[in-house]
């Protein structure tokens, strides 16, 4: 049966052709070959671009590694007004990776996960997250691929690290190991972790400003971590039920491109 006038509009509309040149629209990112050319665009808040690839035969239409520059600062605060007596004085931890996650669920064993602090796992930083008003640099620089992550995890060293036991003699939290709290009154207890004996803290899109962490190409972005105590009650067998502390963490962003700086805060 012959195809109608319309039906063959139709069908012409539709089915790309070889051609040299074309027209596309870019809500945030996207890949698109026309012919013997390739497309890549991308587009953030009023800012983007486009990369333009030609060649015979087609170039594949890939993105190419496009990085933006990453400052990862931790913000210094009382902690936890709220907390019972006696009040935390000192909250300190020792870090040893930061890393980031495209996808919104992950697990903790994907291969997805990318280091930003790559030096952290020779060379573990201890910080005190009290006290001061100038934030404690955890990365000073570094490259992160353009794209949109929407985990970030903090990754601290567990008591039974051989790191932790060579530096038991410098640590301020002595037997509670490497991550601790001190309270006003001298004592001293273990920090505790929502994964109980893995050291990690996660920040998830509630947490984060915006929700996600949106790298642009060539931008430089500074993220702010804040943290805060929580205390739940526990039972310790005969010692009976004290309060614990765990640790709870935000993300501000700082971001510019081209040079301006812009920010702004939840």
């Amino acid at each position: 049966m012959p195809r109608s006038r319309f039906a063959s509009w139709q069908l012409f509309h539709w089915v790309p052709r070889r051609s040299r040149s074309c027209v596309f629209i870019l809500p945030m990112a996207a890949v698109i070959g026309c012919g013997n050319s390739c497309f890549i665009g991308f587009f953030n808040n009023g800012n983007g671009g486009a990369i333009i690839k030609a060649g015979n035969p087609p170039p594949p239409c890939s993105l190419p590694q496009t990085n933006g520059m990453m400052t990862v600062l931790a913000v210094k605060s009382s902690m936890c007004e709220s907390c019972a007596a006696p009040q935390p004085q000192h909250v300190f931890v020792t870090l040893q990776g930061i890393q980031l996650h495209l996808s919104a669920i992950a697990e903790p064993t994907s291969p997805d996960w990318r280091e930003i602090a790559p030096q952290l796992r020779d060379e573990p930083m201890q910080i005190d997250l009290t006290g001061g008003s100038v934030p404690e640099v955890l990365v000073g620089s570094s490259p992160v691929p353009a794209g949109t992550y929407r985990q970030l995890r903090l990754r601290f060293l567990p008591d039974s690290s051989q790191y932790a036991g060579k530096r038991s003699s410098q640590n301020p939290c002595g037997e509670a190991g490497p991550n601790c709290v001190i309270m006003a009154d001298g004592r001293v207890d273990k920090l505790a972790w929502p994964a109980e004996e893995i050291p990690d803290l996660l920040i998830t899109g509630d947490a984060i400003q915006s929700g996600s962490l949106v790298v642009l190409p060539d931008a430089k972005m500074d993220l702010l971590l804040s943290f805060r105590l929580t205390q739940m009650l526990y039972s310790f067998g005969a010692e009976g039920v004290k309060p614990r502390a765990f640790l709870a963490g935000h993300v501000t962003v700082q971001q510019s491109l081209d040079g301006q700086p812009s920010s702004s805060t939840n």
